[in-house]
């Protein structure tokens, strides 16, 4: 997830870096990476929060390697991380590049939260040469998350419906052929949305406690011990041990500028 510094209370990077990068979006990365193909001179990662992606690209042998977040925060973050990439800041829908600047593009999980994902993805199409890939992916339904109804129903119960729209917005495009149509109507070519699959893993209820507490979910962290109390009733189905595990859904779409 990424947003501007509104959407995140001090220390909500660090929560997402410790905790959600590692459970969740580390094994996406690799697979992001591999579908832009081979490496070429410059690739931008678009909403790249933290900067998850940028090692993997830098591995793959993209010569450079551009972060673009409206999140001061986590740009310090994905510097720190990566200091062999750029950073700089922006948004989806208004990015700080000129027409076909970048070789390929990638968006990993931050398509939902923009206000047009149509507008983001022409604007992305118009800093990538013609013909040029690009990977977006999303989260799929709720539905296709059990993990996550579980930890959803949690903050139902202890927040309320503020809190609880919040999380699910990060469900809200699951549909391929929704997907395939917001590209379509964004211009892009040779368009194609794959379902895949990977495990998530947290060492504890405590971890998703915390994580959900210090970012845009509840935005308290003294709230962490009351949401582990209702998680140890809602997550008992994914427990293993004292870790939790479960598979999580989400689309990726490939396309061409």
């Amino acid at each position: 997830m990424s947003g501007g510094d509104g959407y995140f209370i001090g220390g909500a990077a660090d929560a997402y870096d410790d905790i959600l990068v590692p459970a969740i979006f580390d094994p996406w990365a690799a697979r992001v990476a591999a579908l832009l193909g081979e490496a070429g001179d410059t690739v931008f990662d678009i909403a790249c929060g933290t900067g998850v992606l940028p090692p993997h690209l830098i591995d793959a042998g993209w010569m450079r390697v551009v972060g673009a977040d409206p999140s001061a925060s986590m740009l310090d973050r994905a510097a720190e991380r990566t200091p062999e990439a750029e950073f700089v800041m922006g948004g989806a829908e208004d990015l700080p590049f000129a027409d076909g600047e970048a070789d390929a593009i990638a968006c990993s999980f931050g398509l939902m939260f923009m206000d047009d994902p149509s507008a983001a993805l022409a604007e992305m199409a118009r800093v990538t040469r013609q013909g040029g890939r690009m990977v977006v992916s999303t989260w799929g339904h709720v539905d296709d998350c059990p993990g996550f109804e579980g930890i959803i129903a949690a903050i139902e119960a202890h927040s309320g419906g503020k809190a609880t729209e919040l999380v699910r917005t990060a469900f809200s495009m699951g549909d391929p052929d929704e997907l395939a149509e917001i590209a379509d109507d964004a211009g892009l070519d040779a368009v194609r949305v794959s379902l895949h699959t990977v495990d998530a893993e947290f060492d504890s209820l405590a971890d998703i406690a915390e994580a959900y507490c210090t970012s845009l979910a509840i935005g308290d962290p003294t709230e962490a011990p009351a949401l582990e109390a209702e998680l140890v009733r809602t997550m008992a189905p994914w427990m293993r041990g004292d870790t939790v595990a479960f598979p999580v859904s989400g689309l990726i779409l490939e396309a061409r500028a």
